[in-house]
């Protein structure tokens, strides 16, 4: 019997020596793929940052680069290269004014109102302006009297178009009393 407790400690020890030698293996094959991970990973980030850094030059460059043809031309041109000029002409203000009126005119004709009115509107603007001197108002809006004239006018003009007596329009203090 003590020779198989001698037989099964020595296998126990071989065991345990090979189980030791196998972790120490795996111990050493991890801690060399850990140090070729790193490496890796450490040209990897030296790689990315010298690219980075590259491009970063390059960008300045190209921007100094772009100051400098800019500084080359001569100083009478430098608004040109951008389609800009120092000053406007005659020319180019009718234009911007042309282009307002008919601008203008287009949003009048699409109004929402007929034309025959629209027509009849503007004429008796024109013609109240050019009678009175000046585009200005039929009225004075700043004063208490002007502000109720307008507000009257304006009543008797909308109960003339929709063919209702003066002061029917739904205004509950309005019997047709002016």
């Amino acid at each position: 019997m003590s020779n198989t407790i001698e037989h099964v400690v020595k296998d126990a020890r071989h065991a345990i020596h090979s189980v030791t030698e196998g972790a120490e293996e795996l111990a050493e094959s991890a801690n060399q793929s850990v140090k070729g991970g790193l490496d890796s990973a450490r040209q990897g980030a030296e790689h990315l940052a010298t690219k980075a850094r590259t491009s970063w030059i390059d960008g300045v460059k190209a921007v100094t680069g772009l100051i400098t043809s800019v500084g080359s031309i001569p100083s009478s041109q430098q608004l040109s290269v951008f389609g800009l000029r120092r000053r406007r002409s005659i020319v180019d203000v009718a234009a911007v004014g042309g282009a307002f009126a008919i601008g203008f005119g287009t949003g009048i004709l699409l109004a929402p109102m007929s034309g025959v009115d629209l027509r009849r509107r503007i004429s008796k603007y024109f013609s109240t302006a050019w009678s009175r001197g000046g585009a200005k108002g039929q009225y004075s809006p700043t004063t208490e009297n002007g502000a109720a004239e307008r507000i009257a006018h304006e009543q008797a003009a909308r109960a003339a178009r929709d063919g209702k007596p003066a002061g029917t329009d739904g205004d509950p203090g309005a019997h047709g009393h002016r």
